[in-house]
Parts: C-alpha cells; structure tokens; sequence
C-alpha cells in the first residue's frame, strides 16, 4: 500500500495539487460518514466505472470500453463476464445508474 500521490494526480489534471487533496479527502470523509450512517454510496468515474457500496458490499463495475482498453484481445471481458460472482462487473458506457434512494449519497461531479 502506498500512499496516493496529490502531485501526480494533480500533473495528469486541470487541478492544482491542493485543490485535489482537498477533493480526496472530501470525497473518503463523505463516504466514510455514509457507510457508517449504513447509506448506500456510489462513486462515478468517468471512462473507467462505478464503484458501489450497498448494504455494506462493495462492487466496482468496469465500462466495457475501458476493460477492452486495459486488454484490447478482449479476453479479460469474456472472462469477466463468464466468472460466476463477478458476472455483472462489466457494463456498457451507456448504462444508467440505478435509481437512488433517499438512502444513497451520489457524490457532485468536478467539471474542469
């Protein structure tokens, strides 16, 4: 484990590396208020996925784009979408969101 890098996250970004700790830290200081009031919380990221944490399970689902990014053989989709557990872990980039509850904190997003 090592500790995440503000500047590097802050060099591939239109932010200032203050700007994006302060937005990390934000972001794991709401999440963690969530899941201990035992609300569901969904975390967007953009071209990459959504991570989802519901009833105390979390789930990361992968858009099927970035996956074939990751793999362009296009392999590690198939497998992803064949292993029993983790068949729903891929979707495509133009699924919606389930429907929020009163009960699910979505996190604003940062427009650049």
């Amino acid at each position: 484990v090592l500790p995440l890098n503000f500047a590097s996250v802050s060099f591939e970004s239109p932010f200032d590396r203050d700007t994006v700790e302060r937005c990390v830290k934000e972001i794991l200081r709401a999440a963690s208020l969530a899941i201990a009031a035992k609300q569901n919380v969904e975390l967007c990221f953009p071209g990459i996925g959504r991570l989802t944490i519901r009833q105390g399970r979390v789930k990361m689902k992968f858009y099927k784009e970035f996956v074939n990014g990751m793999d362009s053989t296009g392999k590690l989709v198939d497998s992803l979408m064949n292993r029993v557990g983790i068949v729903d872990s891929v979707m495509s980039d133009r699924s919606l969101s389930r429907s929020h509850s009163n009960n699910t904190i979505v996190l604003p997003r940062i427009n650049s």
